[in-house]
């Protein structure tokens, strides 16, 4: 099974950042790590940005991009994070506003390598035709994240409370929302009166297997998940707790039991829908993804011989208790 080849393949000609790969308000988190992205040292610019996105640190941008406030931000931004004499950029302070602009585009330039290998090539731009490169906004006055027509943006989780969270540090919340312009710029963008409620779910699903398939890169997310759930990996770990915001609390959990009898009717008008139920509605299929990387990890187990068929086959066994 390929993965982890960021950190390898790119390790002796790409530019170093360090990055979370669980927010750093958990307790397991001792730092941000070192990874490879695909540009060599050098091709990477002040932001940072490079040919297909760049970071703008906005000043005073109190509300969110919505048509038609719309990209480029053209106000006032702090100074750009500037790369090392070396071209690198893992010489940021992690507690500086510049080291978060460039986790932003660390993260989002690591999971954009990661899945232009699985896919075999770019991934294109769904508003490319008007902008030529992705805006990233770390910082914005507001409780989401999201991403539209030529941007990124991402706000805090509890704004204004003492525990509040920069969505620009949260590795899940920042591939959730590029994994939708994946969608945008591989599958296209339906007219505006055929985007229906089961559209909005599947966006969403498939934007949280973004993120956690790109998730699995990182050697020290494989190596706690299997330390603390030994093979189980149903059990809550860092895996299936998609956007942790602490030690017990979650965005979205992908190994649940869900049907769509649980969530709001997939005929429901898209403008009766709240967001916490366009998210809700995504569930289910979630969750069957979830279990179709577990039947792979245990074929894996089984082919190598670390778990035998018979243990395989009674993980499967229905329950036969009375409903």
């Amino acid at each position: 099974m390929a993965r982890r080849f960021t950190r390898d393949a790119y390790r002796d000609r790409g530019t170093r950042f360090r990055l979370y790969p669980q927010p750093p308000v958990l307790e397991s988190i001792h730092g941000p790590e070192t990874v490879w992205i695909a540009h060599p040292p050098g091709s990477i610019g002040p932001g940072p940005s490079d040919n297909r996105m760049y970071v703008v640190d906005a000043v005073g941008k109190d509300r969110y991009y919505d048509f038609p406030f719309m990209p480029p931000w053209r106000g006032p931004c702090n100074p750009p994070a500037l790369p090392g004499a070396d071209g690198h950029f893992d010489h940021l302070d992690p507690a500086s506003r510049e080291f978060m602009a460039a986790h932003m585009y660390g993260t989002l330039r690591f999971v954009l390598d990661v899945w232009e290998k699985y896919f075999g090539g770019e991934v294109p731009w769904h508003f490319a035709e008007d902008f030529p490169r992705l805006e990233l906004v770390p910082l914005v006055e507001w409780n989401n994240a999201h991403s539209g027509y030529g941007f990124i943006e991402t706000g805090f989780a509890r704004p204004g409370e003492p525990d509040a969270h920069p969505f620009c540090l949260n590795f899940d919340v920042l591939a959730h929302e590029l994994g939708h312009a994946f969608i945008y710029g591989l599958l296209g963008t339906p007219p505006a009166d055929r985007v229906s409620a089961d559209y909005l779910a599947f966006h969403e699903s498939a934007a949280d297997c973004v993120a956690m398939i790109a998730l699995l890169d990182f050697d020290s997310v494989v190596d706690r998940l299997l330390e603390r759930t030994r093979g189980n990996i149903y059990l809550p770990n860092e895996l299936n707790r998609i956007g942790e915001l602490s030690e017990t609390e979650q965005l979205r959990l992908a190994s649940q039991s869900l049907r769509l009898a649980d969530v709001p009717d997939l005929r429901t008008p898209v403008a009766q829908l709240s967001q916490p139920q366009r998210h809700d509605m995504s569930l289910p299929l979630t969750g069957a993804l979830f279990d179709i990387l577990v039947e792979v990890f245990q074929a894996m187990l089984v082919r190598e011989g670390l778990i035998s068929r018979e243990l395989d086959d009674r993980s499967r066994q229905e329950e036969s208790a009375p409903q």
